[in-house]
C-alpha cells in the first residue's frame, strides 16, 4: 500500500462520505472501516472505503480522472 492509496479525514468528508462526527460514530458502531494510524491521525485505506461504498449501494460508480470517488 502506498501514502496515495490512504484517505484522511478530511479527504473522507470532501468525498461527500459523511462528516467526521458521523464517520466516527459509524465506525464505534463497526458500521465503517477502522482506520490506520499513521504517526498522530488516522487513515483509511482507499480500498476499503470503495469496498464500503460499494456494499452500501451497488449502484454507485466511480468516476474521475484522480480516482476520487462520484455519486
Amino acid at each position: 500500500m502506498t501514502l496515495k492509496a490512504l484517505l484522511t479525514i478530511q479527504e473522507l468528508e470532501e468525498m461527500g462520505i459523511a462528516k467526521r462526527t458521523k464517520i466516527y460514530y459509524l465506525m464505534k458502531r463497526g458500521d465503517f472501516p477502522k482506520p490506520l494510524k499513521y504517526d498522530r491521525t488516522n487513515r483509511w485505506a482507499r480500498e476499503d472505503v470503495q469496498a464500503w461504498l460499494d456494499k452500501q449501494n451497488p449502484n454507485y460508480t466511480k468516476g474521475g480522472e484522480d480516482g476520487r470517488f462520484a455519486a
